[in-house]
């Protein structure tokens, strides 16, 4: 049985302004390995890709991008760039993939609750949550238990398309 133990979003995570750029500042040349994460809910909100610009406004990866307008959260995993009225949160520990995408969540759960017309109190409202996170008999965050949970459920997904496709043969 998994314990639960609920933790402050302040010893989880630190939320802040997004370095950001306009879209005409997009390196369209070279290779574009770079999200530009916009306040969009499409497309884990990747408006476009961008070749290397500058570090300074180079979001960092294993982070979360904040769209203000819409409350959208997406876990990134890559270096990004960001559009306007994009907040990055970003983990005091280190995550995997499959821990991001666990703790995405949570943290879509609570984007709901905040009012788009209140993004000035965003980052007092998002200080003041609670997360339920699965913890070891030690009291920490059970990191394992997360990356299972995901791989489980990521497997039992493939599972399914491939005995769809093995069908279709």
């Amino acid at each position: 049985m998994t314990n639960f133990k609920e933790f402050p979003a302040s010893d989880l995570f630190i939320i802040g302004n997004a370095p950001y750029l306009n879209k005409k500042s997009l390196n369209t040349n070279g290779d574009m390995e770079y999200p530009y994460v916009t306040r969009t809910r499409e497309n884990n909100g990747v408006a476009a890709y961008t070749g290397f610009i500058d570090k300074e406004h180079l979001n960092p990866e294993n982070t979360f991008s904040l769209g203000l307008m819409q409350m959208s959260v997406n876990f990134q995993e890559h270096a990004w760039y960001s559009g306007q009225f994009v907040k990055i949160i970003t983990p005091t520990f280190e995550i995997s993939n499959e821990v991001g995408i666990y703790l995405q969540a949570w943290l879509r759960k609570l984007a709901l609750t905040f009012d788009p017309q209140a993004v000035r109190n965003v980052d007092e409202l998002f200080y003041k949550a609670k997360f339920k996170l699965p913890v070891t008999d030690n009291g920490d965050l059970n990191i394992a238990y997360m990356t299972k949970y995901i791989q489980d459920i990521e497997s039992e997904y493939l599972n399914k398309i491939n005995a769809h496709f093995a069908y279709l043969k």
